[in-house]
């Protein structure tokens, strides 16, 4: 029994040395592992060499090992120890250097299924729920993150139902992390704000605390797109390994963008086929370039080509082209060389006419810009900066029914967009007027983290709503109607609607 618990008890002691050994090394960069795992291969020697006189001499006193058979245990473990450090040595190199895998790189994936399967510091006490198939762990106190992911999910996946066809049961893991420092000290990267697992499906993600709320909407968008993604060439049996790294970051970036206008441009490229792999990606990054806005510009502007069907074509021709360029020219037309000569012509022309639009809009040729914004529609029907400028263009210009239905038409409004439609509906109904406000104050509460806020102009309507007068008394006397078409509008109706109302005559 004595030898039974000495034999568990070393057991247990090699074991322990194999995980310090395994995080050491796979913590460091490719040289500085390699530099650790040969300074301990070489402190291995001295075993070996031990065990090699006892199998010769008989026994090892100063080890008390009286037998050969104690010596040749002693040389087998330590000849196993040797190789499993020189292994892990080059595995280091080797998964730096040659990755080729979807975000991140494999060894950061290696680094991050362990923490998830292997009970760490991080995970203990990290409360757990279940939605929809996704499993949450997340701390205490980060409940506000999970209700946010929540109420985006649906929309999020509509989104890429349309793209990718109806997802299959979904099994995907979140992990939530109090900081940006917490979620890079587990990655051996960067400045990342969240990344997926393909290993073990599963999203890791900063918690909405940690900075603005769009900022982590737009994070789980961008890496739950990435889960899709990768949903998508598992079905088809694609090789996740021929899909180049920009084309992987492009579609995620124009998934989370697709709603929103991007006002960056691009003031240095790189060429495509030098951003193909994980590490390049981001080595680029350092060099001060910006790949993950190129990659959004490449994919949209292949999406306005094209239409959105060219991402998944792309995708499966390249299961059958064997080759990503290959699949790539056949489904566009172009050459990968030539599409990056002409990738961003459309954006130049579209900057353009917005400048031309904007320098008529400061003219007071409202008709002029409505023409201008008109044909950046044409060129780009998704660009969500023309709805909104469309409807600022029309208010100007009396315009009232067509700015309405323009903002209607739009998936996303923002604020300033809620309360352009809460002003519009108080031509035609108080208590339209008053939800558009309310849509505005819970973005406000949302984006600013002001859970009691509430507007003047939303007030003014739910305090007095059963006495309509009052309600546009306050609203004008207090000046509260941004748009003086619209004031002037409103007036103009409650003169023949109030004919008894001498305030409103006068």
């Amino acid at each position: 029994m004595k030898a039974f618990s000495k034999v568990i008890a070393l057991l247990s002691l090699l074991i322990f040395l194999a995980i310090l050994v395994y995080f050491i090394v796979l913590s460091l960069n490719g040289v500085e592992g390699l530099a650790i795992s040969f300074v301990i291969s070489m402190l291995l020697i001295i075993p070996i060499s031990i065990s090699l006189y006892g199998m010769i001499k008989g026994n090892i006193a100063m080890l008390k090992i009286r037998k050969r058979i104690g010596s040749f245990v002693l040389f087998a473990v330590s000849i196993f120890y040797l190789l499993f450090i020189i292994a892990l040595g080059l595995l280091n190199i080797i998964l730096e250097e040659t990755s080729k895998d979807e975000v991140p790189s494999l060894k950061e994936s290696v680094l991050a299924v362990t923490n998830v399967f292997i009970p760490i510091a991080y995970k203990e006490g990290l409360l757990t729920e279940e939605y929809n198939g996704i499993t949450f762990h997340f701390p205490k106190g980060e409940e506000t993150s999970i209700d946010t992911i929540k109420s985006l999910y649906p929309k999020v996946k509509e989104e890429l139902d349309l793209l990718y066809g109806a997802d299959t049961p979904v099994d995907l893991t979140i992990m939530i992390y109090e900081s940006v420092d917490e979620l890079n000290s587990r990655t051996n990267k960067e400045k990342l704000s969240g990344f997926y697992l393909p290993s073990n499906q599963s999203i890791h993600i900063v918690s909405e605390k940690s900075g603005a709320p769009y900022q982590f909407q737009d994070s789980f968008t961008h890496e739950y797109t990435h889960y899709r993604t990768d949903q998508f060439l598992k079905h088809h049996h694609i090789s996740s390994t021929s899909i180049p790294q920009w084309f992987n970051e492009g579609i995620s970036e124009y998934v989370m963008n697709m709603h929103t206008f991007v006002d960056i441009d691009l003031n240095k490229e790189i060429n495509f086929k030098d951003i193909d792999t994980n590490n390049d990606f981001h080595e680029a990054r350092r060099n001060g370039f910006e790949p993950y806005l190129q990659s959004y510009f490449a994919v949209r502007e292949l999406v306005l080509e094209h239409g959105k069907d060219v991402i998944p074509s792309i995708l499966i021709r390249t299961k059958n082209d064997k080759d990503f360029y290959a699949a790539f020219q056949e489904t566009t037309g172009m050459k990968i060389e030539e599409f990056q000569a002409t990738f961003l012509n459309r954006r130049e022309e579209i900057n353009v006419l917005f400048e031309q639009a904007g320098e008529a809009e400061i003219k007071n040729e409202f008709k002029v810009a409505e023409n201008l914004y008109l044909k950046i529609a044409s060129l780009d029907p998704y660009d969500v900066y023309v709805e909104r400028s469309l409807s600022y263009v029309y208010i100007k210009q009396g315009e009232f029914e067509k700015a309405m239905d323009t903002l209607k038409k739009m998936k996303e409004t923002d604020i300033s967009e809620l309360y352009m439609m809460s002003e519009l509906s108080l031509l035609k109904s108080l208590e339209d007027s008053l939800k558009y406000a309310e849509m505005a104050e819970e973005a406000i509460r949302k984006y600013n983290g002001e859970t009691h806020y509430t507007s003047e102009f939303a007030d003014a309507i739910r305090n007095n709503r059963s006495e309509p007068v009052i309600v546009y008394k306050e609203l004008l006397n207090e000046e509260l109607i941004d748009y003086k078409e619209i004031k002037i509008e409103l007036l103009k109706r409650l003169k023949q609607q109030y004919p008894n109302e001498q305030w409103i005559q006068d």
